[in-house]
């Protein structure tokens, strides 16, 4: 399998456009949150397949973010947007834990602070 020239271009171009659109898409979605966002609970929706499609999105990226914790990419900032887009139960309690890490909040308030954005309020 990973002789295979055609399987390792493929690989090998699935995780350069992994890679590429988290620079872009992290940061897209961490400016447009609400400031406060952690603070005060998102109305939850009412469309079942807006709730389905948001939390395997979610999903998604939580084994993306796992992944990149190993392989080239924002790994910890993957799994916060992940967390961001799963519904279950303490998800901000686990997002105002981890957000009030200095070397997690740090880079958030960075790329916040370069789009003219407030930093998250974290309580």
């Amino acid at each position: 399998m990973f002789d295979d020239p055609v399987f390792m271009g493929v690989s090998i171009g699935v995780s350069i456009a992994v890679f590429v659109g988290s620079l872009i898409a992290i940061p897209v979605a961490l400016i447009r949150l609400p400031e406060d966002y952690l603070v005060n609970e998102p109305k939850k929706s009412k469309n079942l397949a807006l709730v389905i499609a948001k939390n395997a999105l979610g999903v998604a990226l939580l084994a993306i973010g796992v992944a990149m914790l190993i392989l080239p990419g924002q790994g910890v900032l993957m799994l916060i947007a992940g967390l961001t887009l799963v519904d279950f139960p303490g998800r901000h309690k686990l997002l105002r834990k981890l957000l009030s890490k200095p070397k997690v909040q740090k880079p958030i308030t960075a790329i916040r602070r370069w789009a003219g954005k407030p930093p998250l309020k974290t309580a």
